[in-house]
């Protein structure tokens, strides 16, 4: 789409001239495309979804046979990770009420990925979750109530009640392939305690079992905006990076690998159909949402313009007749400094 803007190539000798424009309407794949959408994706999480409180990242990952099925099926994927959710913020409602907060309100932003550092198919969940809940007051106000950061034995805990469930669950789709075993398994070993042995446990407040993985480690504190950003940042981030990828005189492909597993090569050698084979197993589904928003920063949610920041009180009129959005007053840092206040979401490719 050449009228949203486009870079003029020149040749300097045949002198030839070629148009490039910004978009190439292509999702999960295009370097460009993807990281301007990262950048949009934070910036908007930052300024008009996520408040001022403290956040946590829960990065959910699944065993290979099951992330192989997820990654073809739309319905499969919304359907764990709403199992998922419903089980985090039943633990986060029981931590609340056991506080005395009447009614906890919970919320979560997560962002799918479906690739591994090393341009392999990994379907997990990156989720954002404020550090505590929301409630109402005696006045009507919302408030936020901050708990106590999880331990390993509350994953350990969230991650044995979730597993069965999701495995039942997706047993009853028509959609998932029946006659499967090692789900059964699977199942007897999570419920009965007998699971195998992890060689290597992981270090930090993440937890292994079977396959399955819950990671909790990494926070952001309030006031921090800059931090919250990055994190943002880092769950939207592209699968395919411009600074890693290279081509051998021998016409290879070449892909450093940020992350390796133990034993794997941190240079990837791959020919011409190999590589596009692994970036096309990476093009997410059609018409399906990358970003979900859940519990209070769903866009239904009765509770969601009392909670988000920057939500516009009325629109303002542009030259050429639309509606825009205002931009969202600057916001202060800890150290005193001014951030440049944002424009509306979704600017345009030119802009």
């Amino acid at each position: 789409l050449l009228c949203h803007g486009f870079a003029r190539v020149r040749c300097p000798t045949c002198c030839d001239e070629l148009l490039v424009a910004f978009s190439c309407k292509n999702r999960g794949v295009c370097p460009s495309c993807s990281a301007r959408r990262m950048a949009d994706t934070a910036a908007h999480l930052r300024d008009r979804v996520l408040p001022d409180v403290p956040v946590r990242q829960f990065v959910m990952t699944m065993p290979k046979r099951l992330r192989f099925v997820l990654a073809w099926r739309p319905k499969l994927i919304s359907l764990a990770l709403n199992l998922f959710l419903r089980a985090l913020f039943s633990w986060q409602r029981r931590c609340a009420k056991r506080q005395g907060v009447p009614s906890p309100q919970c919320g979560a932003v997560t962002c799918i990925q479906r690739f591994g550092s090393a341009l392999n198919l990994n379907l997990h969940f990156h989720t954002l979750v404020p550090d505590g809940v929301f409630f109402e007051d005696a006045n009507g106000a919302m408030q936020f109530h901050e708990l106590a950061p999880p331990t390993r034995g509350d994953l350990e805990k969230l991650l044995r009640k979730l597993v069965p469930q999701l495995l039942r669950k997706l047993a009853e789709e028509p959609e998932f392939p029946a006659d499967q075993p090692w789900m059964l398994l699977l199942i007897q070993a999570l419920q009965t305690g007998a699971a195998r042995p992890v060689d290597d446990p992981p270090r930090g407040l993440c937890v292994l079992a079977e396959g399955f993985s819950l990671h909790a480690g990494v926070s952001v504190r309030e006031l921090d905006g800059d931090a919250l950003e990055r994190l943002a940042r880092y769950c939207a981030r592209p699968a395919l990076a411009l600074g890693r990828l290279s081509l051998a005189p021998d016409g290879q492909i070449l892909y450093h690998v940020k992350h390796a597993a133990p034993g794997a090569p941190r240079l990837l050698r791959l020919s011409p159909m190999e590589f596009l084979g692994r970036i096309a197993a990476l093009v997410p589904p059609p018409r399906a949402h990358l970003v979900r928003f859940h519990g209070v920063f769903a866009p239904h949610s009765k509770h969601r313009a009392r909670i988000v920041p920057g939500t516009p009180s009325s629109t303002e009129h542009v030259p050429n007749g639309g509606p825009q959005e205002p931009p969202p007053p600057a916001s202060p840092t800890p150290q005193g400094k001014t951030l440049p206040a944002r424009a509306g979401h979704r600017l345009d490719w030119a802009t």
